[in-house]
């Protein structure tokens, strides 16, 4: 009887010991993506505000160019990254603190974005400089 009740004691203890891990992990993958989110919203500013003074998107849909971004984003880190590391961060995600540090570990960001019902996409890569900058705004055939 009394091996019993330890047994239960000792199962229920770890069945709460793993919610408590999973929320605990949950929370800060969350925490996680909507930093990135954060530092994904500048770029998608930046694009924005490319898209609204390149010449040719004047010339095809005039002044007032209407830009909406869907929910994806397709990044590349820079350097190396083994299975240990990406296995690891998936329990512990790393996000840079300000915008900057986070500018310096992408190598590349894509954008799908539509102008007025057409889609494109729009591409960052670092430049000389170290800098993320606009190299490819073009439309996605259907």
């Amino acid at each position: 009887m009394k091996n019993k009740k330890l047994l239960l004691i000792v199962i229920g203890v770890l069945v709460i010991s793993f919610i408590g891990a999973s929320v605990f992990f949950a929370w800060q993958g969350i925490s996680a993506a909507n930093k990135k989110q954060e530092y994904f919203d500048v770029y998608r500013d930046i694009a924005k505000k490319y898209i609204a003074s390149d010449s040719e998107m004047l010339n095809k849909y005039g002044d007032d160019i209407s830009v909406t971004f869907d929910n994806s984003v397709t990044y590349s880190k820079s350097g190396e990254r083994g299975f240990w590391d990406s296995y690891i961060e998936i329990f512990a995600p790393r996000v840079p603190d300000t915008l900057e540090k986070f500018t310096d570990e992408i190598d590349m960001i894509k954008f799908n974005v539509r102008i007025r019902g057409d889609k494109y996409e729009i591409i960052f890569e670092k430049n000389t400089l170290g800098e993320l900058v606009v190299t490819n705004l073009s439309e996605i055939n259907p």
